[in-house]
């Protein structure tokens, strides 16, 4: 009886070896192998697009020193975003969800990025034990709310560790942090709460996602609060307008959520000028500039402000 135990034991472990584990594609240049893991994987690496959270992080990491905190990295696009531009630059993501946990340090190993953590841990404002509400292993909408996707079988959801993020980033000893990203499904509102010491210490950028508010109360009184924090600790927000695509410095926050698209740019005020000139010779050209590294299959380099530069064209 063992015997045969054993047997089907082997023959289950030969058969799991044949089904594909990972796919190697082509990521703006960038040569990526990305996993496969239990019906885990990222489109975006497959079909590589949001150019402009790309060029934003680029002209976050060459006007501001310092690391890179992703809190929500679901299986990591923006750490592969990163590591296009630079594999110098420390990246510490901020992952609860034990699926995307894997799927990241796979992405890790089959890759060789160094200088990289992932810290298994929801950013917030208090410290405990709560729910992480999901409808799958890898879920890009798993949220602390379960009131953000009511009409979704939360059938992964899963207890998760709340830390303050502010405590995290103290136990860490860093030097400077360029930019801090937040996504997490209307849970940013707490985050923030919890890394106010580190945005008054560091003063780093926030490239932050809030949804559109729909005309719903709660959701507009989020916005607003997020809004206040930010601009008591002497940051501007910045927003790409939904008619034109335009960049431009919010002055009344009610229209956050409405008028703008969903990522905004926190700035501390005495960096907006270099933002806005990076980002604009970065954005020169840009989709002619990054599918042009996408097709030659090639190493990047530093040169794509310069080679936007030499374009001569403007607009989003």
């Amino acid at each position: 009886m063992r015997a045969l135990q054993i047997i089907q034991r082997e023959v289950v472990v030969a058969l799991s070896r044949i089904g594909l584990k990972r796919v190697t594609t082509n990521y703006f240049g960038m040569r990526l192998v990305s996993p496969t893991i239990y019906g885990i994987v990222s489109g975006g690496y497959l079909v590589p697009g949001e150019l402009w959270m790309s060029e934003c992080l680029e002209a976050f990491i060459t006007t501001r020193k310092g690391c890179v905190i992703d809190v929500g990295s679901n299986v990591g696009l923006y750490l592969v975003k990163l590591r296009v531009l630079s594999r110098e630059v420390a990246y510490y993501g901020v992952e609860p969800n034990h699926a995307c946990n894997f799927y990241l340090q796979e992405l890790i190993r089959l890759n060789g990025f160094g200088k990289t953590m992932i810290l298994p841990f929801v950013f917030s404002d208090h410290q405990g034990v709560g729910m992480l509400y999901a409808g799958g292993r890898g879920s890009k909408r798993g949220s602390v709310r379960a009131s953000y996707r009511p009409d979704t079988n939360l059938v992964h959801s899963f207890e998760a560790y709340f830390a303050i993020g502010d405590e995290v980033v103290y136990s860490l000893d860093l030097s400077e942090i360029a930019v801090i990203k937040i996504d997490v499904e209307e849970g940013e509102l707490e985050v923030l709460r919890g890394l106010v010491r580190t945005i008054d210490t560091y003063r780093p950028y926030i490239f932050c996602e809030i949804l559109a508010t729909g005309g719903d109360g709660e959701r507009e009184d989020r916005a607003r609060q997020i809004c206040e924090l930010i601009r008591e600790k002497g940051y501007s927000i910045l927003a790409v307008t939904r008619q034109g695509r335009i960049l431009e410095e919010v002055e009344d926050i009610g229209r956050v959520g409405k008028d703008y698209l969903r990522d905004y740019i926190f700035s501390p005020r005495e960096l907006v000028t270099d933002f806005q000139m990076a980002v604009g010779r970065n954005r020169t050209g840009r989709s002619r500039q990054w599918n042009a590294r996408y097709r030659k299959n090639r190493q990047p380099t530093n040169s794509i402000i310069s080679a936007a530069q030499a374009s001569g064209e403007d607009g989003l």
